[in-house]
């Protein structure tokens, strides 16, 4: 999702022809205490997520960029830089993320804001030690795809024996994510590939654009990332030692699949917890559920409700530049305060954002005649296993689909009784023992169907 970086000036006069000398030494000052890396612990309900935050001057102008360790490396960049005394203030619009603190006794201690989510962050100076072990796998192999001018790192692994092995590519979530699927702290996607390769599916999992050491070359629409996924088929099938060759995805990823089946004709499909439905259905329908299962009032749902209603409704006259205004307007329309609104309208007013509520899902899910084996969670609340795979059903008719609806798991396939996304990594594992067993049966038959000479 692309993210507009402009550094903006902390003292309008900074932007002046003319500055006083003793002026400019101040401000230097002000700027020269805050330069270099900060870094906390964010707590988000269950989660805690380390983050650190690079300060960095240039021609007398402040550049800032967050990076969250425990989400791959992700990195978003400030588009304001405020300094101004001991007073320091970020945000970064695109992602609706801000930040305001105060330095005092080499510590910043501040507020940190995510959309409707506010809590409190301290940071220290320095980053985190990244002196500890490389958490590579040996049986992984390193491989590059290139997707048009954009180079996706990634890791291949292989099963025992000298092939062909039929392979997948796993194909991410939504947000920024890397090769092994970091979420929560639990390599969610390397827990998938380690489940194929004990049954002879060799996999390819690669770092998201702009994270890892894949090109920082953001998606405009979901049709990049169908590209990225077509070409990392294609490069699969020149190995020697891979035979068939299908596209798993996660949430997301499910949808991309069916987008990219068309130009990259996939031997099979599999999806889990499978994006089956438009953006609008998707986040009405796990709105309520999180808000429900969360004990919110009907007073809280409704106005959740309206408050989609609207972004709905301006995201579908949105024309190009002009989204992100048109939503916040309509927010602030709808008696949304001022930044709330202009957090959400950056939110879904980004291009890629636009064109995924473009996306026809069911048209997508008819245009693939291939197999498609599709799981879900059943405590799953972002994406509701009932409401999801009754509505895949309807969408593929005749056409080969296996539904199947794993017990006891969440979003990830981790055993959760909540299924709430703060919970997300409670349960001390990447994949539930239930999950890999039924994935792996799962595969294992598809494979035997589809890959058959």
């Amino acid at each position: 999702m692309r993210i507009l970086i402009a550094t903006f000036c902390f003292y309008g006069a900074l932007c002046a022809a003319v500055m006083a000398d003793d002026a400019a030494d101040s401000q230097m000052e002000d700027l020269e205490q805050f330069a270099g890396t900060w870094s906390g612990v964010l707590e988000a309900g269950s989660q805690a997520l380390r983050l650190e935050i690079k300060i960095e001057i240039g021609n007398g102008r402040p550049d800032a960029t967050l990076i969250s360790i425990d989400q791959g490396g992700a990195r978003v960049a400030f588009d304001e830089v405020e300094i101004s005394g001991d007073q320091l203030i970020l945000a970064a619009s695109a992602a609706g993320i801000s930040y305001r603190g105060t330095l005092e006794n080499g510590t910043i201690s501040g507020r940190y804001r995510q959309a409707a989510f506010e809590t409190g962050l301290t940071l220290e100076r320095g980053g985190f030690d990244d002196s500890s072990p490389s958490t590579a796998d040996p049986r992984d192999r390193d491989f590059t795809v290139q997707s048009g001018e954009v180079s996706l790192a990634g890791s291949l692994r292989l099963p025992e024996g000298e092939g062909p092995h039929p392979a997948v590519v796993i194909l991410s979530g939504s947000g920024s994510q890397d090769r092994d699927g970091t979420i929560s702290g639990q390599p969610v996607y390397r827990a998938f590939a380690d489940t194929l390769e004990a049954r002879g599916v060799a996999s390819l999992r690669l770092d998201d654009r702009s994270i890892g050491q894949s090109d920082a070359v953001p998606p405009e629409s979901p049709q990049d990332l169908a590209a990225d996924a077509a070409a990392a088929l294609e490069a699969l099938r020149r190995e020697a030692v891979i035979g068939c060759v299908g596209l798993l995805g996660h949430s997301e990823g499910g949808l991309i699949a069916l987008l990219t089946a068309e130009r990259a004709k996939p031997d099979f499909i599999v999806t889990l917890a499978g994006m089956h439905a438009d953006m609008t259905e998707i986040l009405t329908e796990q709105g309520e559920a999180i808000l429900s299962a969360s004990g919110a009032s009907p007073q809280q749902l409704a106005q959740t409700q309206k408050i989609q209603s609207a972004v709905f409704a301006a995201v579908d006259q949105a024309q190009g530049a002009d989204a992100v205004d048109e939503i916040e307007s309509a927010l602030l329309e709808i008696g949304l305060d001022a930044q709330t609104a202009a957090s959400q309208a950056a939110r879904w007013g980004q291009p890629y954002a636009v064109e995924l509520f473009r996306v026809d899902a069911d048209a997508a899910a008819r245009d693939y005649a291939g197999p498609l084996l599709a799981f879900f969670g059943g405590n799953d609340l972002q994406v509701p296993p009932s409401e999801f795979a009754d509505r895949l059903a309807h969408q593929r008719g005749d056409l080969p689909t296996e539904i199947r609806v794993i017990e006891g798991v969440d979003h990830l396939f981790q055993r959760s009784d909540t299924g709430l996304p703060k919970d997300y990594g409670s349960a001390g594992h990447a994949l539930a023992p239930i999950a890999q067993d039924a994935l792996a049966d799962g595969v294992d038959e598809l494979v035997g169907e589809a890959c058959k000479p």
